[in-house]
């Protein structure tokens, strides 16, 4: 059971992270500025939600399993990118490079323990 929810929520955040993209490809292309408060705060809330979920569902997973190059420090890296890839998104002025580099790295970590959960 552990196991599905560990991949259930993987696929969630994974889902996320798209969005995560789209949102800051439209703030990119039309120089959008959000509301702190009304956009910025609520949307970063609800990742940070996902992240905390998914974290401890994962962990309890690779641990429980012994998943090889897969441990904490992937794990703690996939949370940092993520929480920082959502506040990015959100100012056109965010380096297209560095947020892409950022997105791919933590969409082939998830990926990557996708595969090995399954």
């Amino acid at each position: 059971m552990a196991k599905k929810e560990a991949l259930d929520a993987t696929a969630e955040l994974l889902t996320a992270l798209n969005e995560i993209e789209q949102l800051y490809e439209k703030t990119k292309e039309n120089k959008i500025e959000y509301d702190f408060y009304k956009d910025i705060e609520p949307y970063v809330n609800e990742i940070h939600e996902k992240i905390r979920t998914w974290e401890s569902l994962v962990v309890e997973e690779v641990a429980a399993r012994n998943i090889r190059y897969f441990g904490k420090k992937q794990i703690e890296q996939v949370c940092s990118n993520t929480g920082e890839l959502a506040i990015q998104a959100f100012h056109y002025t965010t380096s297209y490079k560095r947020f892409k580099d950022h997105y791919q790295s933590t969409k082939f970590l998830l990926t990557s323990i996708s595969k090995k959960l399954d």
